[in-house]
């Protein structure tokens, strides 16, 4: 009984129908994707205004998200926490008709990356 079961599964494993016609094309990605770079100041923070292409509606911000890394490594590392008046933080603010992406309290000299989505 426990081989038939096995030779039903592996038949029903190996059976495959014709393929169908090819389905429609998906949507376009997210939308454009600008990467930006700085150094790390002295005092541990970093800002940079965005093209207004990216948006001057100060109630749709674009996606963002920055990573870290020394100057001698490769590696970049994931800002994730949340505001904390000690920990690293990334965010996005919105001044003068255009947004700007800023990070505190990381490390001096470091490389900071900004990659927005719009």
């Amino acid at each position: 009984m426990k081989g038939l079961a096995i030779l039903l599964l592996a038949l029903g494993l190996g059976c495959r129908g014709a393929d169908g016609p090819m389905g429609p094309p998906g949507e376009s990605g997210p939308g454009t994707r600008l990467v930006l770079t700085t150094t790390i100041w002295s005092g541990g923070g970093a800002a940079m205004a965005l093209p207004t292409t990216v948006g001057t509606n100060p109630a749709l911000p674009p996606a963002m998200s920055c990573y870290l890394r020394p100057p001698d490594s490769t590696m970049w590392r994931v800002v994730a926490d949340g505001w904390g008046a000690t920990t690293t933080y990334c965010g996005l603010t919105f001044a003068n008709g255009t947004w700007n992406v800023f990070i505190f309290n990381a490390t001096p000299d470091w490389i900071v990356m900004f990659v927005i989505v719009y």
